[in-house]
């Protein structure tokens, strides 16, 4: 049992365990923070680089190489992320639009409150030259030209 098949599979299984584990705590955060998932890629990251610590340290005690266990938890750690990481992306688009369109709900504003802001907006307006003038005749055009250069 000390052929260094066994060392690999052993560090194989763990960097599998490793990257389960990695994934589920990504699509906890995503689920409940899709914004704060960039900066959750450093936990990923550490989580990964104190496993390679501790099988680089736990090596001599066992009966295979540092190399073996190495090679086979690198492995373990990304052909199984290379499978989940689709499904992350998937979760993060569904997130981001789900949150969109909740913000642009929020965001608009509903009609009767539109159409008050619009009548009073427009209650200060000055009066255009295309409108009738306070007597109450209206003016064509051509007539207002004629009347400006007067």
């Amino acid at each position: 049992m000390d052929h260094w098949i066994f060392g690999a599979l052993i560090g194989l299984l763990g960097g599998v365990a490793i990257a389960f584990l990695n994934f589920a705590l990504s699509r906890a955060v995503i689920r409940k923070k899709p914004a704060v998932y960039a900066s959750f890629s450093i936990v990923r990251q550490v989580i990964h680089i104190l496993y390679l610590v501790a099988l680089y340290l736990l090596a001599p005690l066992t009966p295979w190489g540092r190399v073996e266990l190495l090679v086979g938890g690198v492995i373990g750690m990304t052909l199984p992320m290379l499978l989940l990481t689709p499904r992350l992306v998937r979760e993060m688009r569904q997130a981001s639009l789900t949150e969109r369109t909740a913000g642009s709900a929020q965001r608009q504003a509903p009609p009767e409150e539109a159409a008050s802001q619009r009548t009073e907006g427009n209650a200060g307006a000055q009066q255009s030259p295309r409108q009738a003038p306070p007597g109450g005749e209206k003016r064509t055009e051509d007539e207002s030209e004629v009347i400006d250069r007067g």
